[in-house]
């Protein structure tokens, strides 16, 4: 799929599925989705959302796995502020996902390919790996469930070359 094709499939199914006025961009970070709201300007104007999806993500995964992202992200936009609650899991569920938080869950028609960031993160929590190219002072938070743990920087590099993750 092509770049302008690849966005006018997304661009259908949020025109299809999100809150009307949601808009699309590409955007550079290495997160995969996103759901950005813009808080209203004046009281009682509604708020505008954005959903940004990074291309070089989208373009090394299959469409199954791109369409769960944005099913995942119009999720958000359609429940705005109930981030990965019940109300959030329904409504997932109700567009057409599993009701998963994370993306790695998707992986059943295949794998999941991610790029790594330079440097990881691994939580002394969970165990969890958050992948970054910005060294960070030596910390950084992860939420799960309600609740803050600080993600402890590790010094080796991991390559930046796409790699699959199941």
């Amino acid at each position: 799929m092509t770049r302008q094709e690849l966005e006018n499939e997304i661009r259908r199914l949020i025109a299809w599925l999100a809150p009307e006025g949601t808009g699309f961009e590409w955007n550079s970070t290495i997160e995969f989705g996103r759901c950005r709201r813009k808080l209203p300007s004046k009281k009682g104007e509604p708020g505008q959302q954005t959903i940004q999806i990074n291309y070089t993500f989208a373009s090394i995964n299959s469409w199954e796995v791109v369409r769960y992202v944005v099913l995942h992200e119009i999720a958000h936009a359609r429940t705005n502020g109930h981030k990965h609650d019940e109300i959030w899991q329904r409504e997932f569920v109700r567009l057409g996902g599993d009701g998963a938080i994370t993306i790695g869950e998707t992986a059943q028609n295949g794998t999941l390919r991610v790029i790594l960031g330079k440097y990881v993160g691994t939580c002394p929590v969970c165990g969890e790996k958050l992948y970054t190219n910005r060294k960070r002072s030596g910390e950084f938070f992860h939420c799960d469930a309600g609740r803050t743990y600080r993600y402890i920087l590790n010094p080796e590099v991991t390559d930046s070359d796409p790699s699959e993750k199941s």
